[in-house]
């Protein structure tokens, strides 16, 4: 179900980006059937690390924003790191 995003040969280290559930077609009709492990994944990270002030409200724009649709979330040495998903391409 979930796509190649960037075709990246240094992504040594880190999983794949994925887009949040519901940005897929079948989400709709499954929805009550289906979860998103990475949100899942970014909540427990916010709940069980300590962070300053911005780093908190960053971590909390990109959850907002991932299950928005409007990045991709991959996990390099269990860090969240994000890219920017542009619609218009």
């Amino acid at each position: 179900m979930a796509r190649k995003i960037i075709n990246d040969s240094t992504h040594a280290g880190r999983t794949e980006f994925q887009l949040h559930v519901s940005q897929f077609q079948s989400y709709y009709t499954n929805k009550n059937h289906l979860s998103d492990f990475t949100e899942k994944k970014l909540r427990e990270y916010i709940e069980k690390n300590s962070f300053d002030d911005q780093k908190l409200i960053l971590i909390k724009s990109i959850l907002e924003d991932y299950i928005n649709g409007r990045v991709a979330i991959a996990w390099k040495q269990g860090e969240p790191v994000y890219v920017r998903i542009n619609k218009n391409t």
